[in-house]
């Protein structure tokens, strides 16, 4: 055989699996409900039982890399599983073809939406509250499945305590708000909560406590790490009492940083006697990663040139990035990361992102994290300059979600060896869980009070709203666990009974 016709089949059979791995996981993202741990049994039918690309003790590594790295779960299986099967450029398709089904339908009804008008809006934000009530059950099912995995590992008190603090100090803003709404008031100028972190502001808090309370484990750690959590926290409170707190704030977290490094550095001087496996970056590797970089990249340079005055791509860019990293626990967690960035920071307002975003992102297959995270692109471009530049936006949100979260994955594949056995690693896995129940529980006031909002508008007091939502809530419950009804039919029936009870108000 003469070495032209070799190399002519080599390339002919690197297409052949590149072209499967494009269309596998295009057909996970088509089929794809109920979020990033729902579709690991799916993919794992795909590529080890139906296609025997892998086995089950190589396909077990993929779903450990992507439960313990941030990000959207469906693109990281498909980043890591193209990747060990056909290099670099299977991992980036894998990683786009699960996402892009789920992102052109959310991008698709959003245009139809933004066209419409007013009064398709309306009604669909009248649907939109079942749907928040569909969401709000899925959030609760989620924690207490989280809350459950802690008391198979005899630390359940501890993870209902680090829920309940997470919650203290993320929910401030929807407490006041709910106190509010009763009493007719605005408690604002009382200062009524003390905590009311952003996200971000949580998840550096969080590691912290986790690597260097977790890691060192001695009552001086433990007084140090609190006093120092509570002050981080009480500066970046938006309760009023400390201003100009920019300075302090940048050097308790370089004090965090150093803290957590001491701990790891510490716990990993206990077993440097054990053999380690050797941190190695392939040329696939850097492929992989040069590609995940340079597709934003060209995207970005489109937008600058077509970019409309007031537009701040950049900043947007990472924002996005920041909350796909800092987003641990799965699509329903992520809601609550992008609300603390996108809508607190009021780059898109809460009815937008709850109403349209989320609702539709929960309503279709795929990966929610890079669904939001196009959504709220297509929400800000519009509003800047049309539909066009919306989808642009929405696209280059896309690949910057896409890429943040595969990258991460890709190098904890090629160090997972070195890795797998880390005390770090392995405390961050068990307890940040926990922290995203505590902001999920944050997301759960929020949307009822979105909820609540609508209602008002129709003439039902907040009080009856919150109850009826609370109700509506218990009983999807109930019919999830007892009929098993799919998620899909969930969904749809919340958001018929809600557009009929309130269209007959």
């Amino acid at each position: 055989m003469s070495e032209d016709l070799f190399a002519e089949e080599m390339v002919a059979k690197m297409l052949k699996k590149l072209i499967g791995i494009f269309a596998s996981f295009f057909k996970i993202g088509i089929i794809g409900f109920g979020g990033g741990s729902a579709l690991i049994p799916v993919v794992e039918k795909e590529i080890v039982e139906d296609k025997g690309w892998f086995n089950e003790e190589d396909y077990l590594k993929h779903t450990v890399i992507a439960n313990i790295t941030p990000g959207a779960l469906p693109v990281k299986l498909g980043a890591v599983a193209g990747y060990e099967r056909c290099g670099g450029v299977g991992s980036i398709l894998g990683a786009y073809a699960v996402t892009l089904p789920g992102v052109i339908l959310t991008l698709v009804l959003l245009t139809l939406f933004s066209i419409a008008g007013e009064k398709i809006a309306h009604y669909i934000e009248f649907a939109s509250v079942g749907i928040s009530v569909f969401i709000i059950n899925l959030l609760l099912i989620y924690i207490l499945k989280v809350i459950k995995t802690g008391e198979k590992e005899g630390i359940k008190n501890y993870y209902i305590m680090i829920c309940i603090v997470a919650f203290i100090l993320t929910g401030g803003k929807e407490i006041r708000q709910l106190i509010s709404s009763f009493l007719g008031q605005d408690l604002g100028r009382l200062n009524f909560i003390l905590f009311d972190i952003s996200t971000i502001n949580l998840m550096i808090i969080s590691f912290f406590m986790i690597l260097f309370v977790g890691l060192i484990r001695t009552k001086a750690s433990i007084i140090i790490g609190t006093s120092i959590s509570l002050v981080f926290a009480f500066i970046n409170g938006k309760n009023g009492f400390i201003t100009n707190s920019g300075m302090i704030s940048k050097i308790l977290i370089v004090a965090m940083a150093i803290f957590a490094c001491y701990a790891i550095v510490r716990d990993n001087n206990k077993i440097e006697k054990k053999e380690k496996s050797k941190f190695k970056i392939s040329k696939q590797a850097y492929i992989a990663i040069a590609l995940f970089i340079v597709i934003p990249v060209v995207l970005f340079s489109v937008l600058m040139f077509l970019a409309p005055s007031g537009g701040n791509i950049g900043t947007f860019a990472g924002d996005v990035a920041i909350s796909t990293v800092t987003s641990f626990g799965g699509g329903e967690a992520y809601v609550s990361v992008a609300d603390g960035i996108f809508v607190q920071s009021g780059m898109v307002n809460a009815g937008d992102f709850y109403n349209k975003v989320v609702a539709i992102a929960n309503a279709l297959p795929g990966p929610i994290l890079v669904k939001i995270a196009a959504g709220v692109g297509f929400i800000l471009g519009g509003s800047l300059s049309g539909v066009l530049y919306g989808w642009l936006l929405a696209i280059f949100a896309m690949s910057v979600a896409v890429g943040a979260c595969c990258i991460v994955s890709i190098v904890v594949l090629l160090g997972y060896d070195a890795l797998k056995d880390s005390r770090a690693l392995i405390m961050v896995k068990q307890f940040i869980l926990p922290v995203v129940c505590g902001m999920l529980l944050s997301t759960s006031l929020s949307m009822m009070i979105e909820g609540m909002k609508v209602t008002a508008g129709l003439g039902i007091a907040g009080i009856i709203s919150l109850l009826l939502m609370i109700l509506a809530i218990a009983t999807l419950y109930f019919v999830h666990k007892r009929y098993h009804l799919s998620d899909l039919v969930l969904l749809c029936g919340s958001a018929v009974i809600s557009l009929s009870m309130l269209q007959m108000v």
